[in-house]
């Protein structure tokens, strides 16, 4: 392949997986192992300077971090015994959620929702509602299970 028609095939491509990385919540997690500036930091010293030149706006995001204990949890039973030994607080104190909600990231709360939920969330959310869906979904399976003969 020509090097300007390679390098128009792969802007193309880096443009379309920037377009959908802003969408992830909507697709499989496993599609995007690498953000858009972990691939442009890849790129840059391959191709053309237009490459380069085109992919300034390339937005600076900080680097949100999911820990590696939050990362490995699979499915609903992974998350509930999760819950179970993370997320204790006493529930008549006012400040307790609060302060329990400070020592995880909206995006460990996203990660432990998508394991639970098939519909996405809204990209703007508050980790409180986060936190209470994951909440509704073990107080609903509960009340499921205890109605079961």
């Amino acid at each position: 392949m020509v090097g300007s028609k390679k390098n128009e095939v792969v802007q193309a491509l880096f443009s379309v997986y920037k377009d959908m990385y802003d969408a992830k919540s909507l697709f499989n997690k496993s599609y995007f192992k690498y953000t858009p500036n972990q691939i442009f930091k890849e790129l840059k010293d391959e191709l053309t300077d237009t490459f380069v030149d085109s992919s300034k706006d390339i937005e600076v995001s900080k680097s949100v971090v999911i820990r590696d204990e939050i990362l490995s949890l699979k499915n609903e039973m992974d998350v509930l015994n999760f819950m179970k030994n993370n997320f204790i607080y006493d529930n008549n104190a006012i400040d307790a959620r609060e302060t329990l909600l400070k020592s995880f990231s909206t995006e460990e709360l996203k990660h432990m929702y998508n394991m639970l939920y098939s519909s996405p969330l809204r990209s703007k959310v508050r980790k409180s509602d986060v936190l209470t869906a994951i909440e509704k979904y073990f107080d609903s399976m509960d009340r499921i299970r205890s109605m079961k003969p």
